[in-house]
């Protein structure tokens, strides 16, 4: 007994020993100013002996020192103006708090708002960045520092004064040296942007006007009208081609229309036959005041209808082979809708074409349905070898995206579009056409070309 007694005495001796010198340990680290070993020292030791109170107040004692540190760390890191950094060091410093809150530390008196305070900081310095860039006119960087601070919880009403200028300077400045080369759509554009940021600024609803005046072009659009029962396909031809114009929205175009030119057009077209003289229609637009004519007219138009072509298959009114054995019938017709359609646009002051060309259309349409005489809801696509005995081979399809599109050709439509309905998708498709040329033409008229553009107007910015 006597041997065990001194050999628990000789542990307990050691374990104490060992204790006071993990406690040495940490108090070297913390007097030595390394808290983060102090306190991963005193943790581990606090795990295995809660019951010792110098231990818990070593650990709150370091884990105090390293949390004003971290705090001390975020001030210097904003009065040096680095906010960012700052940020971050805050963050560290919170996360730390919230570690060891368990501990009950004392967080310093100015940890409260913070972080507010250094958002805010951070925006105000933004704000001088990008003032000082509109200042040096760099108006990219006076845009970025401007977004920079907005996005930092800035709300000076002078940003919106630092972003408008950094818009309307330069584009305004471009606008005045696009109108020196006489780029005046160019300028228009450049000018647009501008009233859309502040209409007041200097002179810019009269220089749009400006540009609006020495680049718009007056246009019509003049169709020469079939006899029977083409002459309402080419009026709608007409009506499809203005709207389409004036879907472009284009504020150097301004169209024209006059019901009665028409009809002089018709009257000359019966007068002197079919090959009459571009004379005409350039007589046409100056009774209008149109700058630019376009005349249009369909030179030949075809439908083919092909025969329905049929299939049948096989199925049963019902989900299983003990259903009623069917045959329902797949048809499909296509037809093809040709037309050639010829335009032109002229100078109606000179008679000169300056532009020609023939536009193909070809549509193409093939149309597939099912005809079945039994109950449509209950058909299902399948295969059987004989109708009134069973066989081993005998399946129902069940497949649902199978049975949904069966059902599609059954509800869907017999033979293929009519030819008005043809017709129609080819005049909503001539009026695009005609309007986009159109819209690239006025867009060429301007004769310094795209690749130079950038280089002249650099010298504005």
């Amino acid at each position: 007994m006597r041997t065990l007694y001194l050999f628990c005495l000789m542990i307990l001796l050691t374990a104490c020993q060992g204790y006071r010198k993990q406690l040495e340990h940490a108090e070297a680290f913390k007097n030595a100013g390394m808290h983060d070993q102090a306190l991963s020292e005193l943790t581990a030791l606090y795990q295995l002996h809660p019951d010792k109170p110098e231990v818990l107040i070593a650990l709150k004692e370091t884990a105090s020192i390293q949390m004003n540190k971290y705090y001390s760390n975020v001030q210097m890191l904003q009065g040096s103006g680095r906010y960012q950094s700052a940020l971050d060091a805050l963050t560290t410093a919170e996360n730390f708090q919230s570690e060891y809150e368990w501990l009950g530390l004392s967080v310093p008196f100015f940890a409260d708002g913070l972080r507010n305070e250094i958002r805010m900081n951070m925006a105000d310095d933004y704000f001088a960045q990008a003032e000082a860039a509109l200042f040096q006119e760099k108006w990219e960087d006076a845009l970025m520092y401007a977004s920079l601070a907005r996005r930092a919880g800035s709300r000076k009403p002078e940003i919106d004064y630092v972003e408008t200028m950094a818009v309307i300077v330069p584009a305004y400045r471009r606008g005045e040296k696009a109108m020196e080369l006489g780029l005046y759509q160019d300028a228009y554009y450049y000018f647009e942007k501008v009233f859309e940021r502040d209409a007041d600024f200097n002179d810019v609803v009269e220089r749009m006007q400006e540009c609006l005046r020495r680049a718009s072009v007056t246009v019509s659009y003049v169709h020469l009208l079939e006899e029977g029962e083409a002459r309402s396909r080419d009026k709608a031809i007409i009506a499809s081609v203005q709207e389409e114009i004036l879907e472009l929205d284009n504020p150097f175009i301004r169209l024209v229309t006059r019901d009665d030119i028409e009809l002089l057009l018709e009257e000359q077209k019966n007068a002197m036959g079919a090959g009459f003289a571009d004379e005409i229609i350039v007589e046409a637009g100056q009774l209008l005041g149109a700058e630019l004519l376009i005349a249009g007219e369909v030179v030949s138009s075809s439908v083919e209808v092909q025969p329905i072509r049929e299939k049948v298959h096989k199925g049963y009114e019902g989900r299983t082979v003990i259903a009623k054995k069917v045959e329902y019938k797949e048809k499909v017709q296509s037809v093809k809708h040709m037309v050639s359609f010829r335009y032109r646009i002229l100078d109606a002051e000179t008679g000169e074409i300056l532009v020609a060309d023939n536009i193909p259309y070809k549509n193409e349409v093939q149309n597939s349905w099912v005809e079945f005489g039994g109950d449509p809801d209950l058909l299902h696509p399948g295969e059987w070898k004989f109708k009134y005995y069973g066989a081993a081979t005998d399946m129902v399809d069940t497949d649902e995206d199978v049975r949904k599109e069966l059902q599609r050709l059954i509800r869907a439509r017999r033979g293929t579009p009519t030819e008005a309905e043809l017709e129609q998708e080819f005049i909503e498709y001539i009026g695009v056409k005609i309007a986009e040329e159109l819209g690239k033409y006025a867009d060429v008229r301007n004769p310094m070309p795209l690749s130079l553009k950038g280089s002249y107007l650099s010298a504005a910015k």
